[in-house]
């Protein structure tokens, strides 16, 4: 049974089934000890939903905010004369035209450094300002020149192309 139990945490995802062919033993028999003599917990298997090409579609847009699309927010858009921005032309997680994003990274790893923990929230916001101070300042402002040019190349040649 032991090897039964080191066999099943080393291996994540691994079946009982497989586990039962390798030690020759039937499924039943693994899951009956391993619930009986471990503490380790046997997931059922799930099927993915099954979805029509709509709710792909919705679901193809993951960070485009939904709500933002809905129905009711798209008539108020156009009963003010607000133009928005159509979903299709809003891409999800474009980190390339967003160089906050890479900023936050940077800053993220100075504050971390070292398996830096904060003790409250005081030392937290000590600790950003001081790596903050460390950041260069011809890279922050190389960054933020840079971005018309390239969501001009990826409104222009498409979203990946200034990777």
């Amino acid at each position: 049974m032991n090897d039964n139990v080191k066999a099943v945490n080393n291996r994540c995802g691994l079946s009982q089934r497989k586990i039962g062919r390798r030690f020759r033993v039937n499924h039943s028999t693994i899951s009956r000890n391993l619930r009986r003599r471990t503490s380790v917990v046997i997931r059922k298997r799930r099927k993915a939903p099954k979805m029509n090409s709509e709710q792909q579609q919705i679901r193809a847009r993951k960070n485009c905010a939904r709500a933002h699309y809905s129905n009711i927010v798209q008539q108020l858009l156009n009963e003010k004369n607000i133009p928005f921005i159509a979903p299709a032309d809003n891409p999800p997680n474009a980190a390339q035209a967003r160089p906050i994003e890479i900023v936050w990274i940077l800053l993220e790893r100075k504050i971390y450094e070292n398996n830096w923990a904060a003790k409250n929230s005081d030392y937290l916001a000590k600790r950003i300002e001081q790596k903050a101070k460390e950041l260069d300042r011809k890279m922050l402002q190389a960054m933020v020149e840079d971005v018309r040019k390239k969501l001009r190349a990826m409104w222009r040649d498409g979203l990946y192309s200034v990777i």
